[in-house]
């Protein structure tokens, strides 16, 4: 049985201005940012089987990651006589992703040249033989 951990973090920034002049003539800028982040602990664990399954060696892991998100957004509209309105929102959230499954099936030594064109160390009618792992 084997255990894995992965941490992964992610922050994003972002944020853009204008000045406009409306049809009447009146100045004005608005100005607008995003900040959001996204942290996970991705855990898992592997089973490998000792016996042979189909002549290879069989594996099973399953993976979740619980994490916490957050994004905020905030944005000004600033008009002709310097008055300005403004406001901003942010959300966080502690989340739990799926639970993954994977299995696998690995051979050794005869897979790696039934699958390379250049190395044909099997004919075509030959069977490979089991392994001891």
């Amino acid at each position: 049985m084997g255990l894995r951990t992965i941490y992964i973090h992610l922050q994003m920034s972002a944020g853009a201005g204008k000045n406009f002049v409306t049809t009447n003539g009146i100045p004005g800028s608005v100005v607008a940012s995003l900040n959001a982040h996204a942290d996970a602990l991705v855990e898992g664990a592997t089973y490998t089987s000792a016996l042979p399954v189909l002549g290879g060696q069989a594996g099973f892991s399953a993976l979740a990651a619980p994490g916490n998100v957050g994004a905020g957004v905030s944005a000004s509209l600033t008009g002709r006589l310097g008055n300005t309105i403004s406001g901003s929102k942010f959300d966080n959230r502690n989340t739990v992703s799926d639970v993954f499954y994977q299995g696998t099936l690995k051979w050794s030594g005869w897979v790696t040249f039934a699958l390379t064109p250049k190395a044909p160390e099997l004919p075509p009618t030959a069977t490979p033989t089991a392994r001891k792992y």
